[in-house]
């Protein structure tokens, strides 16, 4: 678990930290704690929340409508996402409080919404999917967040693992889903299961969402500078540079560079490209893809953790990880085929050179090359030590005359603009530039 929330603790930090069982906790979480609030002397205290964050997870947090509710933000080198954790008691006087904790996570729009609101919304659900509930009724407070939240789901009887949207808080008193989970719309697709589970110490069920972690892969970014020539920008990017010019003439290479760039970006021209971290996906795949893989390793999971010693569970689990693997396999073998049959017919087919050689790089797949063909250490240092050898007896061998300089006064004369221009005109588009990130384009403009 990397994340956790206690609502409802009725204690403040003083006496959280004095348990014994604090300590162990800490080990592994970070622990926020946020003290419950007694609007009077008389009575205990409403709401109070514990949230641990695992170690490995950067985060912050804020605490908003009146000690209610704490919005939490998570990042990871894969991932990042925000959790609003929410606790409203069922009292009039703090349905104030309710409205502005459903403008703010309108506002907001952090990913995930869970708590104990109790809101009942019945089996009313905000988009047109069906979902089932166990509660089937509906309270104000329910409608209210039913009309307010738009671009979310309710989780609830809407999730593997919690299909029939079992009650989430039971006593003497009766049974009720008053504890919600709210997920974005767009978020749908990255919801693996959803479990209702009871516990002996409360009336309530504990939530657990289980989520894909590698949803919002977001790898390291490295800039670098470099103009992107378009055409449309040319006229523009001119006139900058001869007003320019006009007032600073460059005087030396780095003068120049700095000034192209500075008229790059006046002109609208892109002067910073991105250089994402190397993605090994194969390069045939894609969506559907990407979800096989991740149900079947969302299955060897469950595999794992089932247990042994009770047959039928276990052979469920076994069967259904060997079936989300062989569906993995096959599809991933019949887009790898599809796609070096479209290279092939590149191949073929192909008339702009550009394209062929993409598709030539592509085919000739560099990382598939064996290791019979590569030298060893010792052969290449024996081979070149043998080379020089006779290189340096070559040289003493011949005669004294063929060793000295020869002087050409046209060879040896410094180059010429009209060189330089002629040698720039020659230069082909669409090649990487050198480490200054000048392109070709932007030479050949200027000449």
């Amino acid at each position: 678990m990397n994340v956790f929330c206690l609502s409802e603790t009725w204690c403040d930090s003083k006496r959280i930290t004095a348990q014994s069982w604090y300590n162990l906790l800490t080990t592994k979480y970070n622990v926020i704690i946020v003290d419950p609030k007694k609007e009077c002397n008389m009575g205990r205290s409403k709401a109070g929340f514990i949230i641990g964050v695992d170690k490995s997870i950067k985060f912050s947090f804020n605490v908003v409508n009146s000690n209610y509710a704490v919005l939490v933000k998570l990042e990871q080198s894969n991932f990042c996402t925000n959790i609003s954790f929410g606790y409203f008691p069922p009292d009039s006087s703090v349905e104030n409080e309710f409205g502005n904790f459903l403008s703010n996570i309108d506002l907001a729009q952090p990913e995930f919404v869970l708590g104990d609101l109790n809101a009942r919304v019945g089996e009313q659900c905000i988009s047109n999917k069906h979902r089932s509930s166990k509660d089937k009724v509906s309270n104000t407070r329910g409608n209210r967040l039913i009309t307010k939240l738009q671009n979310y789901i309710i989780c609830n009887g809407n999730v593997k693992g919690d299909e029939f949207g079992y009650f989430t808080f039971v006593n003497a008193g009766g049974s009720s889903v008053v504890d919600l989970c709210l997920a974005k719309a767009s978020e749908e697709k990255n919801l693996n299961q959803l479990e209702i589970k009871s516990s002996p110490y409360s009336h309530h069920s504990a939530i657990i969402l289980e989520i894909n972690k590698t949803r919002n892969v977001t790898p390291k970014v490295i800039k670098t500078s470099r103009i992107k020539w378009e055409e449309k920008n040319s006229l523009l990017f001119r006139q900058e540079l001869h007003r320019i010019f006009k007032s600073e003439a460059p005087i030396n290479y780095d003068d120049w560079c700095k000034t192209l760039y500075k008229a790059a970006k006046m002109a609208g021209l892109k002067t910073e490209i991105s250089m994402g971290k190397r993605n090994y996906t194969p390069p045939w795949g894609d969506k559907e893809l990407n979800r096989l893989k991740s149900l079947y390793r969302y299955r060897v999971k469950q595999f794992r953790r089932s247990n042994a010693f009770e047959p039928h569970s276990f052979h469920e689990s076994r069967v259904e990880m060997l079936n989300a693997k062989c569906q993995y396999l096959a599809r991933s073998e019949e887009k790898k085929k599809s796609y070096f049959l479209k290279l092939q017919n590149d191949l073929v087919n192909c008339s702009n050179s550009k394209r062929f050689w993409s598709a030539l790089k592509r085919f000739n797949n560099k990382s598939s090359s064996s290791d019979t063909d590569r030298v060893g250490l010792k052969e290449f240092g024996n081979h070149f030590t043998t080379v020089f050898k006779s290189s340096v007896n070559d040289m003493g061998n011949k005669s004294s005359s063929t060793s000295e300089i020869v002087e050409d006064e046209q060879l040896d004369a410094e180059f010429n603009l009209f060189e330089l221009t002629i040698a720039i005109k020659k230069l082909s588009k669409g090649k990487a530039p050198g480490s200054d990130g000048i392109t070709n384009e932007v030479l050949k403009f200027n000449t």
